[in-house]
């Protein structure tokens, strides 16, 4: 059985918000663009089955978008295995792999 790894970095983040890193949003531009990624996905038929997520804001915005946008183009996203992970967040790549 053959797998397919997709990396998706979190859309544009607002670097304007007086916030710790962690709970930085997204910015406006980030809003808008991120259900391209699901628009994206779903055309190419490469919905995910297992996804990781950091806690950081923008990342679980971006997720959240991308899923909707999956779910408005048909997919089944309740299907779709969703992990919260810290490493995600540090991106300590052993300990993301472990």
């Amino acid at each position: 059985m053959s797998r397919t790894l997709i990396l998706i970095r979190h859309a544009k983040s607002d670097w304007s918000a007086p916030v710790q890193d962690r709970d930085r949003p997204l910015a406006p531009r980030g809003l808008r663009q991120a259900p391209s990624v699901g628009e994206w996905l779903a055309v190419r038929d490469a919905v995910p089955t297992y996804v990781v997520v950091s806690p950081a804001q923008r990342a679980q915005q971006t997720w959240s978008l991308v899923r909707e946008a999956l779910a408005a183009q048909g997919c089944d996203v309740d299907a779709i295995e969703t992990h919260t992970v810290e490493d995600a967040y540090t991106f300590s790549g052993r300990d993301l792999m472990d």
